[in-house]
Protein backbone atom coordinates (compact mmCIF):
# COMPACT_ATOMS: atom_id res chain seq x y z
CA UNK A 1 0.00 0.00 0.00
CA UNK A 2 1.18 3.45 -0.82
CA UNK A 3 1.48 5.93 2.01
CA UNK A 4 -0.48 8.45 -0.09
CA UNK A 5 -4.11 8.15 -1.10
CA UNK A 6 -4.54 7.81 -4.85
CA UNK A 7 -5.64 11.03 -6.54
CA UNK A 8 -5.89 12.24 -10.13
CA UNK A 9 -2.41 13.79 -10.16
CA UNK A 10 -0.74 10.61 -8.93
CA UNK A 11 -2.78 8.51 -11.36
CA UNK A 12 -1.70 10.73 -14.28
CA UNK A 13 1.91 10.42 -13.12
CA UNK A 14 1.61 6.62 -13.17
CA UNK A 15 0.13 6.65 -16.67
CA UNK A 16 2.80 9.06 -17.95
CA UNK A 17 5.65 7.11 -16.46
CA UNK A 18 4.54 3.49 -16.88
CA UNK A 19 1.72 3.48 -19.40
CA UNK A 20 -1.63 1.73 -19.22
CA UNK A 21 -0.29 -1.74 -18.41
CA UNK A 22 -0.86 -2.17 -14.66
CA UNK A 23 1.88 -4.79 -14.55
CA UNK A 24 4.42 -2.01 -15.10
CA UNK A 25 3.14 0.12 -12.24
CA UNK A 26 4.90 0.07 -8.87
CA UNK A 27 3.59 -2.67 -6.59
CA UNK A 28 2.68 -0.30 -3.78
CA UNK A 29 0.49 1.87 -6.10
CA UNK A 30 -1.03 -0.79 -8.35
CA UNK A 31 -4.02 -1.84 -6.26
CA UNK A 32 -5.02 1.73 -5.35
CA UNK A 33 -4.64 2.87 -8.97
CA UNK A 34 -6.83 0.03 -10.25
CA UNK A 35 -9.54 0.84 -7.70
CA UNK A 36 -9.24 4.55 -8.55
CA UNK A 37 -9.69 3.81 -12.28
CA UNK A 38 -12.72 1.60 -11.54
CA UNK A 39 -14.45 4.30 -9.49
CA UNK A 40 -13.46 7.45 -11.39
CA UNK A 41 -14.75 8.00 -14.96
CA UNK A 42 -12.04 10.56 -15.80
CA UNK A 43 -9.35 8.13 -14.63
CA UNK A 44 -10.92 5.38 -16.75
CA UNK A 45 -10.88 7.69 -19.79
CA UNK A 46 -7.18 8.52 -19.21
CA UNK A 47 -6.42 4.82 -18.85
CA UNK A 48 -8.14 4.06 -22.19
CA UNK A 49 -6.20 6.87 -23.92
CA UNK A 50 -2.94 5.59 -22.45
CA UNK A 51 -3.79 2.07 -23.69
CA UNK A 52 -4.30 3.41 -27.24
CA UNK A 53 -0.95 5.19 -27.02
CA UNK A 54 0.76 2.05 -25.70
CA UNK A 55 -0.65 -0.01 -28.60
CA UNK A 56 0.57 2.55 -31.12
CA UNK A 57 4.04 2.62 -29.57
CA UNK A 58 4.22 -1.17 -29.36
CA UNK A 59 3.24 -1.46 -33.03
CA UNK A 60 5.92 1.00 -34.12
CA UNK A 61 8.80 -0.74 -35.88
CA UNK A 62 12.08 0.88 -36.64
CA UNK A 63 13.82 -0.20 -39.78
CA UNK A 64 17.32 -1.44 -39.04
CA UNK A 65 19.98 1.03 -40.04
CA UNK A 66 21.39 -1.02 -42.86
CA UNK A 67 24.69 0.11 -44.19
CA UNK A 68 25.09 2.77 -41.51
CA UNK A 69 28.66 1.70 -40.73
CA UNK A 70 29.62 1.89 -44.39
CA UNK A 71 27.98 5.31 -44.72
CA UNK A 72 29.84 6.68 -41.72
CA UNK A 73 33.17 5.29 -42.90
CA UNK A 74 32.55 6.68 -46.38
CA UNK A 75 32.06 10.17 -44.94
CA UNK A 76 35.40 10.12 -43.11
CA UNK A 77 37.99 12.34 -44.77
CA UNK A 78 40.61 10.59 -46.80
CA UNK A 79 43.92 10.72 -45.08
CA UNK A 80 46.81 8.86 -43.70
CA UNK A 81 45.54 6.72 -40.82
CA UNK A 82 48.87 4.98 -40.25
CA UNK A 83 50.80 5.44 -37.05
CA UNK A 84 53.85 7.68 -36.73
CA UNK A 85 56.38 4.82 -36.79
CA UNK A 86 55.12 3.56 -40.16
CA UNK A 87 55.28 7.05 -41.62
CA UNK A 88 58.82 7.55 -40.27
CA UNK A 89 60.01 4.25 -41.73
CA UNK A 90 58.46 5.14 -45.08
CA UNK A 91 60.23 8.50 -44.95
CA UNK A 92 63.57 6.97 -43.96
CA UNK A 93 63.73 4.10 -46.41
CA UNK A 94 64.56 4.93 -49.99
CA UNK A 95 61.87 5.31 -52.58
CA UNK A 96 63.26 3.61 -55.66
CA UNK A 97 61.10 5.66 -57.99
CA UNK A 98 62.80 8.88 -56.91
CA UNK A 99 66.54 8.28 -56.95
CA UNK A 100 67.48 11.68 -55.49
CA UNK A 101 65.44 11.26 -52.35
CA UNK A 102 66.94 7.93 -51.32
CA UNK A 103 70.42 9.45 -51.20
CA UNK A 104 69.79 12.43 -48.95
CA UNK A 105 67.57 10.79 -46.32
CA UNK A 106 70.23 8.56 -44.70
CA UNK A 107 72.85 11.29 -45.12
CA UNK A 108 70.57 13.79 -43.43
CA UNK A 109 69.95 11.45 -40.49
CA UNK A 110 73.65 10.68 -40.13
CA UNK A 111 74.43 14.40 -40.17
CA UNK A 112 71.79 15.09 -37.55
CA UNK A 113 73.18 12.33 -35.34
CA UNK A 114 76.71 13.70 -35.71
CA UNK A 115 75.53 17.22 -34.94
CA UNK A 116 73.68 16.05 -31.86
CA UNK A 117 76.77 14.18 -30.65
CA UNK A 118 79.00 17.22 -31.12
CA UNK A 119 76.55 19.48 -29.30
CA UNK A 120 76.22 17.09 -26.39
CA UNK A 121 79.95 16.49 -26.24
CA UNK A 122 80.77 20.18 -26.14
CA UNK A 123 78.18 21.07 -23.50
CA UNK A 124 78.38 18.13 -21.09
CA UNK A 125 81.28 18.37 -18.66
CA UNK A 126 82.78 15.15 -17.31
CA UNK A 127 85.26 16.94 -15.03
CA UNK A 128 84.48 15.29 -11.72
CA UNK A 129 87.84 15.81 -10.03
CA UNK A 130 90.26 18.68 -9.97
CA UNK A 131 94.03 18.49 -10.42
CA UNK A 132 94.85 18.54 -6.70
CA UNK A 133 92.77 15.42 -6.10
CA UNK A 134 94.61 13.65 -8.92
CA UNK A 135 98.03 14.41 -7.33
CA UNK A 136 96.91 13.15 -3.92
CA UNK A 137 95.62 9.91 -5.44
CA UNK A 138 98.87 9.42 -7.33
CA UNK A 139 100.91 9.91 -4.14
CA UNK A 140 98.79 7.33 -2.29
CA UNK A 141 99.35 4.77 -5.03
CA UNK A 142 103.12 5.45 -5.01
CA UNK A 143 103.22 5.06 -1.22
CA UNK A 144 101.58 1.65 -1.45
CA UNK A 145 104.10 0.42 -4.06
CA UNK A 146 107.30 1.54 -2.36
CA UNK A 147 109.57 -0.99 -0.72
CA UNK A 148 109.64 -0.70 3.04
CA UNK A 149 113.33 -1.58 3.22
CA UNK A 150 112.93 -5.07 4.57
CA UNK A 151 115.24 -7.84 3.38
CA UNK A 152 114.14 -10.76 1.27
CA UNK A 153 116.95 -13.04 2.25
Amino acid sequence: MSKYAMNMDRFEQLLSAYGANAGRWPDNDREQAMEFAATNSRARQLLDEAAILDEALDAWEVDPLQGMKAKILARLPEGNHRDALDRFIDWLLPDLDHVGTWLWRPAFLAGMTLTLGILLGSTVSLDVTDEADLWQEELRVMALNTDTGGSDQ
